[in-house]
């Protein structure tokens, strides 16, 4: 089974592979309160980056948050995701396919295309409350990662 990381812990995981002092800097990171505990945590959950899946939404979305620092840490930010996504398996699902679903409504395209996903397929790992609460009243695979980094 592969891991899917919601857009804020795929963003940990890029900035903290770029170079772990920026998780103090980032300004995304900050406001998260991602630190490199956190991001040694992650990649000790995670193992290697092969054992990872993700949407082009929130690849796009990462992309976006990554963006959000100085043009030099920008570059090399991008470089890392490039190297991230060149790993990983890469899931395309239209936004059609959702927008009449009122879980759409509730948690936006990307969020209700992760629950869209194969079931059986993928373990979801996220600190969005609202997504792993849909997650387990799916029966989906998931780990809430706010208790196993702020505990």
């Amino acid at each position: 089974m592969k891991y899917i990381l919601d857009t804020n812990v795929m963003l940990l995981l890029a900035v903290g592979t770029a170079d772990e002092l920026w998780l103090e800097r980032h300004k995304n990171i900050r406001s998260l309160k991602f630190n490199a505990e956190h991001y040694n945590k992650l990649v000790g959950i995670i193992g290697h980056i092969g054992n990872l899946s993700s949407t082009a939404n929130i690849l796009t979305e990462v992309s976006n948050l990554l963006d959000q620092t100085d043009s030099i840490k920008k570059l090399e930010l991008r470089k890392v995701l490039a190297k991230i996504i060149s790993a990983i398996s890469e899931i395309h699902l239209p936004g059609k396919m959702i927008i009449d679903d009122p879980i759409f409504l509730r948690l936006g395209l990307t969020d209700a295309l992760v629950l869209k996903l194969e079931k059986g397929q993928y373990h979801i790992l996220s600190v969005d409350g609202s997504l792993c609460y849909a997650c387990a009243s799916m029966g989906l695979p998931y780990t809430n990662l706010t208790p196993v980094f702020f505990r």
